[in-house]
C-alpha cells in the first residue's frame, strides 16, 4: 500500500515533469487533400529539446517531422488516430512524404494547417504521409 507522502511526492513529480515540457512536441498537419508529397526519407526518430525529429545518419541531417493531426504521443510511443502504436522515439524508420523549408511555413500553415510550436521551429521539415519501422528499439 502506498502511503500519502509517497503519493504526494509522485504527484508533484508528475506535475513538474509536465510543466517543464519534458515530453516531445508532436508537430502536426491536417487537410492534405490530393496534394500528398511522395518522397522517401530514412533515419532515426529522436527527441531534441522537446521536439521530435528525423535524424539521418551518417550526415546527421535533421527534419522536424510533421505528423497527421490525429497522431498522439504516449510517452516515447507515437499512436495513430486509432490508438495503435506506429513507432517509438529511437526507432529506425522510412518516412514517406515530403521535405519543406522554414521559408515554406506560411504555405504549410495555409495549405496543410501545420501546427508547430515556436520552440520546435526548424530549418527543415518532413511532412510524414507513410511510416515503416525498419529498426525498432
Amino acid at each position: 500500500m502506498i502511503d500519502l507522502r509517497t503519493a504526494a511526492v509522485a504527484g508533484v513529480a508528475v506535475l513538474l515533469f509536465a510543466a517543464c515540457g519534458a515530453s516531445p512536441h508532436l508537430a502536426s498537419y491536417s487537410d492534405l487533400g490530393i496534394d500528398s508529397p511522395t518522397g522517401l526519407q530514412r533515419g532515426t526518430l529522436v527527441e531534441d529539446h522537446g521536439c521530435l525529429l528525423l535524424d539521418e545518419s551518417p550526415s546527421h541531417s535533421r527534419w522536424l517531422v510533421l505528423w497527421p493531426r490525429s497522431y498522439k504521443l504516449d510517452g516515447p510511443s507515437i499512436l495513430d488516430g486509432d490508438g495503435h502504436v506506429v513507432s517509438k522515439v529511437g526507432d529506425g524508420v522510412e518516412l514517406g512524404g515530403g521535405e519543406y523549408r522554414d521559408a515554406d511555413m506560411d504555405f504549410l500553415k495555409t495549405r496543410f494547417r501545420v501546427d508547430v510550436s515556436d520552440s520546435c521551429r526548424s530549418p527543415t521539415y518532413w511532412l510524414e504521409t507513410t511510416l515503416t519501422v525498419t529498426d525498432p528499439t
